[in-house]
């Protein structure tokens, strides 16, 4: 029996276990597909200690977010849902192993899909961006009136972007003489034209212009699952980030997933584009969810973050580059600095694009205010 094996029959699983396989391309936690002799499926992960330094509190807000959920009398669509937890042997959430590693299993959620970029997708690809913008909208409106004190911060900083700037001048610091290549110089200079975007959001806050409410933290397209048959959404996974914050990051790093149609490691990365009709569609249905509690000054920074979070998470790619890729897992030496490469170009097409945007956003703005 393998080691994953024996540390995986410390869940309650509905029979006994028959395969274990890697799943998905995360790139923070180790995950896989469990099977059973039952015919049925679990997720199965081990949480990257070096990122989560406290995996108690992950479950304490995703607990709490659940018991959250079962306060709602409507609950939006019955098909929309969460996986569940599968408890251990002794009764607990987490098994944690002879070197200390946290190890949790979640129910598989049948009958779903998930894709990497819109590329995937085919003719259903205006369809799914209104399913991502639905997602998200419901997520938001399901959460917005939870009990913020009852939350714990599970990554401190995460989604704040000006601690990932000072991050990188400290880390540069000690590395520009090491890293002197074209694409350094690139990634230099964009985060140095850029500095300013980085505290518009955090300033707003400051200013109380904009609140804080739940937060998924990372609403990327493939942490959503779409109905193998129809394309809907139906569930938004991997809630490991979940915490207060403003919800203007989650549009924005949605956006950043969903309208890069090449994804986040195309061949070219001059052939990225931040595509404008993916934006309309996402727009449309993310504000038919939210348009009745979102306020002027929430409208006003959405441009804003659409911008920003390419360039926090080229940002942090680069940084994780310079340092020695410690937090995002890497196949090839300079993989976070191609990463870096590609947000930073997509954060360059936003603001050719900026007119264009702001001008969707503002239609759904005035819409609402006749």
């Amino acid at each position: 029996m393998t080691t994953l094996q024996l540390i995986a029959n410390n869940f309650c699983t509905d029979g006994a276990i028959s395969s274990i396989q890697n799943h998905g391309n995360g790139l923070i936690n180790s995950t896989y597909k469990v099977e059973t002799e039952n015919g049925k499926t679990y997720i199965f992960q081990k949480l990257n200690s070096s990122v989560f330094s406290n995996p108690e509190l992950i479950l304490n807000n995703i607990s709490v977010f659940y018991q959250h959920l079962d306060t709602k009398t409507n609950k939006g669509n019955s098909e929309f849902v969460f996986p569940g937890l599968v408890a251990t042997k002794s009764k607990s959430f987490f098994y944690i192993d002879e070197d200390k590693n946290y190890w949790r299993m979640m129910q598989f959620i049948e009958n779903s899909l998930s894709f990497n970029s819109l590329n995937e997708v085919g003719e259903s690809k205006n369809l799914v961006a209104r399913q991502v913008g639905l997602a998200l909208g419901r997520f938001h409106r399901l959460g917005r009136d939870i009990e913020l004190a009852k939350l714990h911060d599970t990554l401190p900083g995460f989604h704040i972007a000006p601690g990932y700037l000072k991050i990188y001048d400290e880390i540069d610091k000690e590395s520009k003489s090491k890293f002197i290549s074209d694409k350094d110089v690139y990634c230099q200079g964009t985060i140095e034209a850029s500095r300013a975007d980085f505290f518009i959001l955090e300033h707003a806050k400051s200013k109380k212009l904009i609140n804080e409410s739940l937060i998924h933290g990372d609403p990327k397209l493939n942490n959503i699952l779409f109905r193998q048959d129809s394309h809907h959404a139906m569930s938004l996974i991997d809630l490991d980030t979940l915490k207060p914050g403003l919800w203007h990051y989650d549009i924005g790093d949605a956006l950043r997933s969903l309208c890069n149609l090449l994804g986040e490691s195309p061949s070219d990365v001059n052939d990225i584009s931040f595509d404008l009709s993916t934006a309309k569609n996402f727009f449309y249905a993310y504000f038919e969810e939210t348009k009745h509690f979102l306020s002027s000054e929430d409208y006003r920074y959405i441009y804003p973050a659409v911008k920003l979070l390419p360039l926090e998470l080229g940002t942090r790619f680069y940084t994780d580059h310079l340092s020695g890729n410690h937090y995002f897992k890497v196949s090839k030496e300079k993989e976070n600095l191609d990463r870096a490469c590609c947000q930073f170009r997509l954060a360059q097409s936003i603001e050719s694009k900026r007119e264009k945007i702001e001008c969707m956003i503002n239609k759904h703005k005035d819409k609402e205010s006749i």
